[in-house]
């Protein structure tokens, strides 16, 4: 489903950045883009979940048909210090 697409996805930025020794609260802007339009509620929520009291700066881009048939992909910019 696209809410578990949108954790496991959250999920992978999260080990990302634990990587990069960095971590969610220096997240400082994300792009997520999503397959349609419509799953934008459920990404919404999901990402609220993620980031809690934190916002980084956001864009959204409707895309259509994304890479291996996902519904969601993202990057993000983070600090490191």
């Amino acid at each position: 489903s696209i809410v578990e697409q949108t954790r496991q996805t959250l999920s992978n930025l999260d080990a990302i950045l634990l990587a990069a020794g960095s971590n969610r609260e220096k997240v400082l802007r994300v792009t997520v883009y999503v397959s349609d339009v419509k799953h934008w509620p459920e990404v919404n929520a999901a990402y609220a979940e993620y980031f809690g009291t934190h916002w980084p700066a956001r864009t959204v881009v409707p895309v259509g048909t994304l890479h291996y048939g996902y519904d969601i992909e993202l990057d993000a910019i983070a600090a490191l210090s």
